[in-house]
């Protein structure tokens, strides 16, 4: 990890916790959000492991720093490494993505989904079907049937700041687009 990347994913964190806040704020909901501890070595490792390929630069990172950030999307939650690999959360995104195996969406079944929400449909996944030179692949939110395309982890992390800010100062910030 390089030190440029650790700062840029605490800063795009950093960013992000706070126009999370004033937009739930102008909203009147409860700003439940939190940041997990540092994943171990061991589950991000056993991650790896189960999803079969080496985790994005900026998704380890974000990691090693943040086990999970609760709420990070209304009620939709970046997972802690141990979730992905197993429990009641692990089982509904395999059967979620079984389900996308027969809608012929083949990044999504095949990615690692690291975002969840219990409330909607949305899913956060990650697509090492193309990976750049530096290891980092898009990354799709999905709600659904509505996409949304990132070119990675750590750009997800940046824009979405950038639209929470939007929306907090949006005179009409409801949050539906």
């Amino acid at each position: 990890m390089s030190s440029d990347l650790i700062k840029r994913v605490q800063e795009a964190v950093a960013r992000g916790v706070r126009a999370r806040s004033r937009f739930y704020a102008s909203i009147d909901l409860e700003d439940e959000q939190s940041l997990g501890p540092p994943a171990s070595l061991q589950d991000i490792e056993k991650l790896e492991k189960k999803c079969g390929n080496a985790l994005p630069p900026s998704y380890r990172t974000f990691l090693v720093l943040h086990d999970g950030w609760i709420m990070v999307d209304g009620g939709c939650d970046l997972l802690r490494a141990g979730e992905m690999i197993s429990g009641p959360v692990a089982e509904k995104t395999r059967k979620w993505q079984a389900s996308m195996v027969k809608e012929g969406q083949a990044a999504l079944a095949s990615g690692l989904v690291v975002g969840f929400s219990a409330i909607s449909q949305k899913r956060i996944v990650l697509d090492f079907g193309q990976l750049d030179a530096a290891g980092e692949g898009r990354l799709i939110q999905w709600d659904s049937d509505e996409f949304s395309e990132y070119e990675s982890f750590i750009k997800w992390l940046e824009d979405t700041a950038q639209e929470f800010e939007e929306l907090a100062e949006s005179p009409n910030n409801s949050g539906d687009e």
